[in-house]
């Protein structure tokens, strides 16, 4: 995080780099027919299935492309810097990634909330992680019935000998489609 601010070259290198081979692998899945569909049971990033009647698109010919797939990124690594340092070498990096795929779904165990204006304007997205650190009502009013929305429970929850429903958010019931994961 230090070269974001001491050496933003190297780190827009690395970055165009991993970019890069990242959309050659994927040409070289799609022209070996290594690829196969994610839009059923499978599981699709970081919060869900893949069930979809979306997927493949209406160009599928028979050969499987990222256009007939879901994708899935996430920059959990950078959850300490800013939204602008964010826009700026992050997501210009995993958009020309993303926008070769049907649908996308984003996020890990990231908060989205400060960065929502921007992941918003990924391609085809449709599936958001909800981190435990999130404004859950803010994000689901952000969100609407536009996104799918799973929520991730708070791991911490989990290590004790006792749950507690009450103090564990279980019993939150935020508004828009939700998918818990």
């Amino acid at each position: 995080m230090f070269d974001m601010i001491d050496n933003p070259e190297l780190v827009h290198r690395i970055m165009a780099f991993e970019q890069g081979a990242y959309l050659s692998m994927l040409d070289t899945l799609e022209t070996d027919g290594l690829l196969s569909f994610n839009s059923d049971g499978a599981y699709v990033g970081s919060g869900g299935y893949g069930w979809s009647d979306e997927l493949p698109g209406a160009r599928f010919d028979g050969a499987v492309r990222a256009s007939d797939l879901w994708g899935h990124s996430e920059s959990q690594e950078t959850v300490a810097v800013s939204p602008e340092m964010f826009a700026e070498f992050v997501l210009p990096y995993q958009i020309p990634i993303l926008e070769r795929f049907g649908l996308n779904c984003y996020g890990c165990c990231e908060p989205l909330d400060a960065r929502w204006h921007l992941v918003e304007t990924i391609p085809n997205l449709r599936r958001i992680s909800i981190a435990p650190r999130s404004d859950r009502a803010f994000m689901a009013e952000a969100l609407g019935d536009r996104y799918i929305m799973s929520i991730k429970p708070d791991p911490a929850d989990l290590a004790i000998s006792t749950f507690d429903e009450a103090s564990s958010g279980a019993t939150s019931k935020p508004r828009g489609v939700v998918a818990l994961s």
